[in-house]
Parts: structure tokens; sequence; C-alpha cells
């Protein structure tokens, strides 16, 4: 670092020593270089590369000297050096999830289809292997809840983060003039069939709970589905942040999007009526 200044890796570090207790043991090293060194340890023990060496110290020095490390350039069609598979070949589906359903099945005496069905998974043979659509369970009766819920990230929310930003509420919801506040975004031909006027104050209720919002008419909006946007709801992060607008989570029952593991955010069913 040029001047009276100091690197941010050792700040860092001495105000973990500072701290003490788990703090201190989660940064071990002297300083940010005992810390590089460490980190590129694991590519010492590689043995691969543009530096070769006979142990750290030198391979260190060695990289101070080039520059930086290369990997080695490999000839075209040394496919083992390209697919760390187990075959070395190009798989056209994961034979690492294969065998671990496998195991699985025979760790718990189950067949194969009877672990697919306890993961609710429809697909059978190969294609459960392979990217495919399985549909969500529905989170409500399409009769009772005849829309569809999707709510959405603004790009001014910041990740739902923006919400304590004064210049970000403002600008929130820049499509329909929003700010500062939460919406549900409805088809103007569905919001005709329902009774309802642009600015109506509205509920919006699921199986798992509802919420109070206002109505926004945007032809954007398919007509089975209703828009919400994430980043408002917050019941605390600081006064431009809480209480205002709704967290569409809160119309989200505990459902899972079983091929991937993650929360299905997007078959929640809903219903919309005026206050």
């Amino acid at each position: 670092p040029l001047y009276d200044v100091r690197n941010t890796g050792d700040v860092l570090i001495e105000i973990a020593k500072g701290v003490g207790g788990s703090v201190a043991r989660a940064f071990p090293w002297k300083d940010f270089q005992d810390a590089l060194k460490a980190a590129i340890k694991g590519v010492f023990l590689s043995k691969r590369g543009s530096i070769k060496a006979e142990d750290l110290d030198g391979f260190w020095q060695a990289l101070i000297e080039q520059g930086g490390w290369w990997d080695s350039h490999y000839p075209f069609g040394e496919w083992k050096k390209r697919f760390s598979t187990p075959s070395g070949k190009f798989e056209f589906f994961s034979l690492a999830m294969e065998r671990r359903l496998k195991e699985t099945a025979k760790k718990d005496s189950k067949e194969m289809n009877q672990i697919l069905e306890s993961l609710r998974i429809e697909a059978t043979g190969e294609k459960v292997f392979l990217p495919h659509f399985e549909k969500p369970g529905p989170m409500g009766d399409e009769k009772e809840y005849p829309f569809h819920l999707i709510p959405y990230v603004p790009m001014t929310a910041a990740e739902g983060r923006g919400a304590n930003q004064p210049f970000l509420q403002e600008i929130y919801g820049p499509q329909l003039y929003e700010r500062w506040d939460s919406w549900v975004e409805i088809n103007p031909e569905t919001a005709r069939i329902l009774g309802i006027n642009d600015g109506d104050p509205v509920w919006v209720e699921s199986k798992a709970g509802k919420v109070k919002t206002k109505a926004r008419l945007f032809p954007g909006a398919q007509l089975q589905c209703v828009h919400i946007p994430y980043g408002q709801g917050h019941k605390a992060y600081g006064r431009w942040a809480k209480g205002r607008g709704v967290n569409p989570n809160e119309l989200l029952s505990r459902e899972y999007d079983y091929l991937g593991g993650f929360v299905s955010y997007y078959s929640a069913r809903v219903k919309v009526y005026k206050t």
C-alpha cells in the first residue's frame, strides 16, 4: 500500500484478534501475506500449472517472480483434463446423482421408485437425472384461489436491501409511478371482471394468509396471474423501511421445488377482492 496506510486484510486480521474468541480463531494467520500463502497451498499441492517447486516457500517465491500462476495448456482431445467426471467423459446425465440415489435406496432398503415418490419426482428412468420440469404442488384450490401469485424483485429494490434508502423508495415502481409502498398488478380485463378499479384497496388472500394493498391495473400482467413486488413489508430495518407496504412471502406456504430443493415461490394460488 502507498503512503501511511495498511492493507485491508492486515487490518481485518488485527481486528479479529482484538475481538478474540471464535472470531479470532476464524482468522488464524499472522498477517494478510500469511493468509495468501495458505490460500495458494492447494494450488501448490495440485502439482499442476506453470510453476513447479519442491516446497511451498519455493512455490511462493516463483509466484512473486513470475507475477502469477497459469494452468497449463492442454492439447485438443485430452477430455480427462476437461471433464472431471468418474469416466473422464461428457455425461448426458449426472452419474453421481444416479449413484447417490441408488446408495440412498440401498441404505433405506427401498426401491428407486419409492425414493423418487418421497421426493415428489414424477419422472422415471434417465429423465430423472436430466434437466426437466416437475409440476409443483399447488398452494390452494383453483376454484377458491383462481390466480397464480407471481412475486418479483424490482431492480430498484436492490434485492430487498434498498428499502432503507429514500432515493430507491422514490423510484421503487417506475413502470407504474409507484413509490414508498406496495401494490398488486392485475390485468385490466381481470380487474374488470372482479369489479376492481385502478388504485382500489384490495385483499390478496391465499391459504397461508392475506395482505392488504393497492390494486394497479397493468397490461403486462397475465390474465390468470397477479404480481406483487418484493422489497417492502419490513417490520424493522430503519425508519425509511419499517411499516411500509406488504411482504408477498406472507402469502406463501411451506412448499418446495423438490427437484432442486428450493422454496417454490411461484406455486401459490390467491384470490383478490375489494376491501
